[in-house]
C-alpha cells in the first residue's frame, strides 16, 4: 500500500466514522442507549481525518509528485513554507483541512458534552441536537474530501512536462497564505457550533 493509499483510506474511515457519530447522536434522540460513543466516534472521525491531512501535508513537504494534489501546487525546489502552503492552496487542501478543523470541533464539543452534567432534560436535548447539527455538517464534508480524489495519481504526461511540478500560483507567495486560510476555516468550524 503507498503513502496516498493510506491517506484516502483514513479519509474514508474518517467518513464511516463520522457517519457513525451522527447516527448514535440521531438514536440518543430517540432515547436509545448509546452510552460514551458519541463522542468516542467524534474523536475518532477526527483522527482518522487529522491522519489523512497529515498524510497530504507529508506529501508536500517531500514533493511526491506522483500524488497530483501535489504536482499541481507545489515544486521539488520550494522552500518548505510554501510547500505546506500549497497543502491547502487549492480545493483538495482547502476542503480537507476545513473537514479536518470541523471534525476537530465536533469532537471537542461532543466530549466537553460528555464531561459536563446536565441541568435537566431540556439541556441534555439541546446538546444532543447539537451534536447531531455537528456530526451532519462533519459528514457531508468528509463525504466531499472522500469522493473527491485528493490522493490521485498524477498522469505520466504531465510529469514528463513539468518534472519539477506545476508549483504554487505567484500570487499565493504571501505569509498570509500560511495563517490566513487555517485560522478562516478554524473560524467557520467554530461558527457551525
Amino acid at each position: 500500500m503507498t503513502i496516498p493509499d493510506l491517506g484516502q483510506l483514513f479519509l474514508w474511515a474518517a467518513l464511516a466514522l463520522g457517519a457513525s457519530f451522527t447516527l448514535a447522536s440521531a438514536a440518543e434522540l430517540r432515547d436509545v442507549a448509546v452510552g460514551r460513543w458519541p463522542p468516542r466516534l467524534a474523536l475518532a472521525a477526527a483522527g482518522a481525518v487529522l491522519a489523512g491531512f497529515a498524510t497530504l501535508v507529508w506529501l508536500f513537504l517531500t514533493s511526491d509528485l506522483s500524488t497530483a494534489t501535489v504536482f499541481f501546487y507545489s515544486r521539488t525546489d520550494l522552500d518548505w513554507p510554501w510547500k505546506l502552503a500549497g497543502t491547502w492552496a487549492g480545493r483538495q487542501g482547502s476542503l480537507l483541512l476545513w473537514a479536518t478543523l470541523l471534525a476537530a470541533v465536533a469532537a471537542a464539543v461532543a466530549w466537553l458534552d460528555a464531561r459536563r452534567a446536565a441541568s435537566d432534560e431540556a439541556e441534555t436535548r439541546g446538546r444532543t441536537w447539537t451534536r447531531l447539527f455537528l456530526g451532519l455538517a462533519t459528514t457531508a464534508f468528509l463525504a466531499a474530501v472522500a469522493t473527491q480524489e485528493t490522493f490521485a495519481a498524477t498522469s505520466p504526461a504531465l510529469l514528463g512536462g513539468r518534472p519539477l511540478g506545476n508549483g504554487l500560483n505567484p500570487t499565493l507567495r504571501s505569509g498570509f497564505i500560511l495563517i490566513h486560510p487555517p485560522l478562516m476555516f478554524l473560524a467557520y468550524s467554530l461558527a457551525t457550533v
